[in-house]
This record gives structure tokens, C-alpha cells and sequence, in this order.
């Protein structure tokens, strides 16, 4: 099927391209890892804090007396450093996929690039794709609650897993249609959202594919993480691992953005 097609097309584009991929994005790696060093030097209870809160997926107990002000004024700070490094690099993978665009200097930044339409679109695609999921979640739930209410944990686990999988395959369908005025931006083409979903009808099944591989990626990385972890690797080794997984899977995603553009906008083959 063509997503998996278009998968292992973006893999070998990252892979095939992976010294360009790090002269364009290096200096994201270094502001993302200067302000955790900040931020520790400036509140190490706060950083532990916000650790446990998203590995638990809860904010749960009181958050560090002290110094509350300065980590929200740094905070709100290096958010908006690493919002536009972030789309700044974003938009210089895609014109490097999409027009064989070399960058230039040590931030690839050029005055023509679009970075309030780049964060505008994709805060619209974002609250979208949540809008769509609370709505199929309610739908679900409403068709599924009853079926479940007599199955036991085990069957109860499987199912709650199974119908999860299921959303998160259609949410990252809506989210991927819905991206490809991503590339436009970068590009500076004329693309709405309303287009972007018109044009990408028909490939909502390639695209699922696709989503799944994304999910078995990440659930590759998780196993590997959760062994290491039981083997007792150091702290340092796993934090130097999952930082080098989340560029990869950050320059992949981008990739695949810029594939699906090229593919479905400007009609061309992926092999």
C-alpha cells in the first residue's frame, strides 16, 4: 500500500540526508538542550516536578515553593525561542525536500519565511484534530461502555487498548489531511485547510497505514527505553538516546509532511 510506501521513503529521506538534516536543525538540538541546563541551574525542584507530572500524565501534589515567578517568565521565554526554532527548521526541511533548497548560515532563517502563517495553521490543525477526537471520543465511548461493561479486566484492558489505537489511527488521518498546508506555507503557496482536505479525499486509507507505522515507531522506541531502563543503563545514556530519537522522529515527521505534499498536491511518484 502506499503508506507504507510513503514510510520507508521518508525513512531513507532522513536517513539518506541525515548530515543535511543536522546543519539545518543542530542549533534546535543545542536551544533545547541549553534551556533544560537553564532551567535546572534555575529550579532543579521545578524540573523534577514537571517530570513526574508528565510521566504520570497528571499534575499531582504542590508545585515547588519559590522562584514560581522566574520559571514562568523563563518558561514562557524559551517556549517561544524553541515555538520558532522549531518552524524555522520545519520550514527549511520542507523546501529542502520539496525544491532542493540549500540553507544558508547557522540558523537557516531567510526574512521571507512565513513563521506566523507556519504557527497560526498549526494551532488551527491542532485544536481541530482535538475538537475531532473529543467528538469521536463521545461517540465511542457511548458505543463501547455498554458492550464492555461486562468484561472482565483483561477483556476490559484489550478493548480500551483496541478502541485507543483505533481513535489515535483516525485523529492522525484528520491531523495528516488537514497538515498539508504546512508545506504550502514553507513553500508559499496558496492552500486552505478546506483544499487541503478536499485534495488528500482518497488517500485517507494510505494515510492510516502510514499512521500505524508512525504508532509501531514509537512503540519500538518505548520497548527499547523500558529494556535499557531494566538493565540498568545509566540515567545519562537513556536521556542522550531519547534525545537523539526525538530529532530523528521530529526530522521524520517533517518529512513525511513534505511527502505527502509532494505526493498528493504536486502529483509526485514516491518509490
Amino acid at each position: 500500500m502506499r503508506g507504507t510506501t510513503i514510510f520507508f521513503h521518508c525513512l531513507r529521506q532522513v536517513l539518506g540526508n541525515a548530515a543535511m538534516a543536522m546543519r539545518i536543525s543542530w542549533w534546535l538540538v543545542v536551544v533545547v538542550v541549553a534551556a533544560y541546563a537553564g532551567m535546572q541551574a534555575l529550579s532543579a525542584d521545578w524540573v523534577a516536578y514537571i517530570q513526574e507530572s508528565v510521566n504520570s500524565g497528571i499534575f499531582e501534589g504542590s508545585p515547588p515553593r519559590g522562584n514560581t515567578g522566574a520559571v514562568l517568565a523563563y518558561a514562557l521565554v524559551i517556549s517561544i525561542i524553541i515555538i520558532w526554532s522549531f518552524i524555522v527548521v520545519a520550514i527549511a526541511w520542507h523546501r529542502y525536500i520539496l525544491l532542493e533548497e540549500m540553507p544558508t548560515g547557522v540558523v537557516p532563517y531567510r526574512k521571507d519565511y512565513r513563521v506566523g502563517g507556519y504557527l497560526g495553521n498549526t494551532l488551527l490543525i491542532v485544536l481541530l484534530s482535538m475538537l475531532a477526537s473529543m467528538a469521536i471520543g463521545v461517540v465511542v465511548g457511548m458505543l463501547v461502555i455498554p458492550l464492555a461493561g461486562g468484561a472482565g479486566s483483561g477483556a476490559l484492558f484489550t478493548i480500551t487498548t483496541i478502541v485507543g489505537l483505533i481513535i489515535g489511527v483516525i485523529i492522525s488521518v484528520i491531523y495528516l489531511r488537514l497538515s498539508l498546508v504546512l508545506p504550502a506555507v514553507a513553500l508559499d503557496k496558496r492552500l486552505g485547510l478546506g483544499e487541503a482536505w478536499s485534495i488528500s479525499r482518497g488517500f485517507s486509507m494510505d494515510i492510516a497505514v502510514l499512521a500505524v507505522w508512525t504508532v509501531a515507531l514509537q512503540f519500538g522506541f518505548n520497548l527499547l527505553i523500558g529494556t535499557l531502563a531494566r538493565m540498568a543503563v545509566p540515567d545519562i545514556g537513556i536521556i542522550l538516546i531519547s534525545l537523539a530519537y526525538q530529532w530523528f522522529h521530529l526530522i521524520l515527521t517533517i518529512s513525511i509532511l513534505s511527502t505527502l505534499y509532494g505526493h498528493i498536491v504536486e502529483k509526485r511518484d514516491v518509490f
